[in-house]
Order: C-alpha cells, then structure tokens, then sequence
C-alpha cells in the first residue's frame, strides 16, 4: 500500500506591511478625530502648532506662482478617473501579472488618500467648531441693548463719513485701492499691533496668489478662500480689482492664522484694516461691513421677522440716528461701480474703465450657483451664531468703543 500524502499545511492569516500601516495610520487618524472634540486639545494645537505649521508649508507652496491647491485638485481628479479606469480595465486583463500588481498598488495609494481626506475634513470641522472663540477659552457672548445696537451704527456711520473724506480718489471721484503689496505690509505691521491683545497672531501676512478657477468661484459665490493642506490665501481676479479688496485679504488671513469659524475671520478682518494707519485700508474694512452692520440693525427691531422699512415703530426706532455724507459714494465705492455717482452729481461723459472677466456658460454658471447655495446653506446650518454676520457681535463684545454712544 502505497504511502499516503501529507495533509497539506493550512496557511495562516498574515498581515501584509501595507495593511498594518494602513491600520496604523487608521488608529492615529482615528485619535486625532476624537481630540478635534476638545477644546483644550483644539486650542492648544491652533495657538502653539498651527502658526508655525502655516508658516512652514506656505514657504513650499509660495514658490509655485500659481495656486498649488487647485492644481492637486485638478490632478485628484484626473487620478479618480483612472483609478475607476484601471479597474475596468482589471476585468479584461486580471491575468496580466504586472497589471495587477500596478493596479493593486495604486488602489492601495487611493485607501490611503481616501482615509486622510475622509477623516482630515471631518476633524477640520470639529477643530472649527469645538475651539474657543477668538481663542479666548472664557469667550462669553454679550446681549447688547438696542441703545447699544444704534451708538453701534452711529459709530459706524461716523467713521465712514470721516474716511469718506480722508482716502485717496482720481479725478472721478473713484476710490484709488492699494496694490496687494501695500496691502500686505500694512497688515503686516497691524497684525503685530493685534498680536498682544491675540497671541495666535504670530505669522506675518504672505501674499496672495489668484485663482485659475476665478469664473467658476465667482458664480460658486466665494470671493476668496484659504486651505489648510497648502494654506494659501486665493482670490478671484474680481475680488482683486474692488475696493474692499484689503478686508478679503485680511479675512482669509485670519483663516491662516487658524481662525477658522466665518464671524472670527471678519471680525479679524475688519480688526486687521480699522487699526491700520492707511484710511485706505481702514475705510475698505467699513465698506465689506455694511451688510452685516445693517442687517444686526435691523435684527435689533424685528428680530426673526420681515424686515418692514415702512413700520412706522422702525421709522420711529430710526430716528437721531447719524446718516451717511454720501451714501451713494460709498455705495458705489462699495460696487466699483459709479455710474449712479455721476448721475447724481449731474456729470455726463464720464468714462469708466471697467476690466472684462471670464465668464462660465450659462449652463455652468447655473451649475455652480446651485451648488454654492447649497454650500452656503449648509454651512450657515453648521455655524449657526458663529456664520459671518456674527461678525457685528463680536465686534460690539471686544471693542468698547462701538457700543459707547
């Protein structure tokens, strides 16, 4: 009888290196998500790491001319396509060696991604929402008067008509913006004024690079944005050219500094220009605060209801108030726009240069109208009191002298 075969030895689970990295990578990832839910972690990291951090990657990313972020988008996205191509193509050619391997690798490098973008974003979020606000761990909002909210337009009013008379304007009455150059030594030298009263303030202000997408962003509704993987300020080429250009500018360098909720990065905005020695550069930070300032005006009245100008408690509530020299000038100085200025002014003939934009199809346009409103809805429900008309409360809580009368 012939001898029997030996049973053959049952293979035992292993591991590969990949997968324990991959596991590894998940846990560590995994306790930095469930940190992101305290503020003391949250904090600790935005006043001691994140600066430095920012600082660090916007010296690599400066280098590249063009923002670097929407080049990895744009490759993100060329690389989604074939991966979904490569796995097509798995079907027909699974009995390739080399292939498979290839595209075993690169499945491996998109779990990869896949699991720092779906859990970075979520812990962007929380760090957004779980740190102090104005990185004050003791922040307590105020309730403010409706005396108070009315010194707080007049204070407002005031100093508008006061710059109003001070900035620099052409031969047609236009405002005259500072370069982006300017702009940035300026804030340069008052974010170091801001950084005694806000220590997270340590990084001075790089310069801003524009969008390859600006048509789209546009439309989409963003003026301007900062990331925090390439932490780059980007503008649009739109929002370049108008003269509350400085205050865009000095709001997404909050976001830089890792201030990263809506009505902090105003309030700092607006913070960065008013203490600035450049009517210039203060008077753009009044002009983006106007919508704000109006709407917590008239919030102070009706509160949650429509808004009715002609209520005569509202017209009465108006009353005494401080009212603009030249609320068609800044009104226009607010658009760029002066076309009404002139026909106010009974001028005729007056030429005004206005720059040609790219623009999306109206099909593209529509598209990313909608998804921007969705965008911005959502994100509104996500920050609630902290969406960037807040921005007027935290200015009334930490500057006295607004609410002063």
């Amino acid at each position: 009888m012939s001898e029997q075969s030996a049973a053959p030895e049952k293979r035992r689970f292993r591991l590969t290196k990949f997968w324990v990295f991959f596991i590894v990578l998940a846990v560590l990832l995994g306790i930095v998500y469930l940190l992101s839910y305290s503020q003391t972690a949250c904090d600790f990291f935005l006043d001691n790491v994140h600066p430095y951090l920012a600082a660090g990657i916007s010296k690599v990313t400066y280098l590249i001319p063009v923002p670097l972020y929407e080049l990895l988008a744009f490759a993100a996205l060329l690389l989604g396509a074939l991966l979904v191509i490569l796995l097509i193509l798995l079907i027909f050619l699974r009995k390739k060696p080399k292939f498979r391997r290839f595209t075993g690798n690169y499945v491996k490098a998109a779990l990869v991604i896949g699991l720092c973008v779906g859990v970075g974003l979520p812990t962007f979020n929380n760090s957004m929402q779980h740190s102090s606000v104005l990185g004050h761990p003791d922040y307590q909002a105020k309730t403010h008067s409706q005396e108070e909210v009315k010194a707080f337009w007049d204070w407002y009013v005031t100093n508008i008509n006061e710059l109003q008379t001070q900035v620099r304007r052409d031969e047609n009455h236009h405002f005259i913006r500072p370069t982006a150059g300017e702009i940035q030594k300026v804030l340069s030298v008052t974010r170091q004024k801001l950084a005694a009263e806000y220590p997270r303030l340590k990084t001075d202000v790089p310069p801003e690079k524009t969008s390859l997408l600006s048509g789209w962003l546009r439309a989409y509704g963003i003026a301007a944005y900062t990331v925090s993987p390439t932490m780059e300020i980007v503008c649009t080429d739109r929002t370049e050219d108008r003269t509350y250009f400085a205050s865009v500018y000095a709001h997404e360098y909050s976001h830089f500094e890792g201030f990263w909720r809506e009505d902090e990065a105003n309030y700092f905005g607006f913070r960065l220009c008013y203490e600035s020695d450049d009517p210039n550069i203060r008077y753009a930070g009044f002009l983006e605060l106007y919508p704000d300032v109006a709407e917590t005006f008239n919030k102070s009245y009706f509160g949650d209801a429509e808004v009715n100008t002609d209520d005569p408690g509202y017209l009465e509530y108006c009353e005494g108030l401080k009212e603009f020299d030249d609320v068609f000038l800044f009104l226009c100085d607010r658009s760029g726009n002066y076309k009404k200025y002139h026909e106010m002014q009974g001028e005729e003939n007056v030429v005004d240069e206005h720059r040609e934009y790219a623009e999306l199809s109206d099909g593209m346009k529509q598209f990313a109208q909608d998804m921007g409103s969705r965008h911005f809805e959502n994100l509104k429900e996500q920050l609630g009191a902290h969406y960037y008309d807040g921005v007027c409360q935290l200015i009334m809580d930490e500057m006295p002298a607004a609410t002063a009368g």
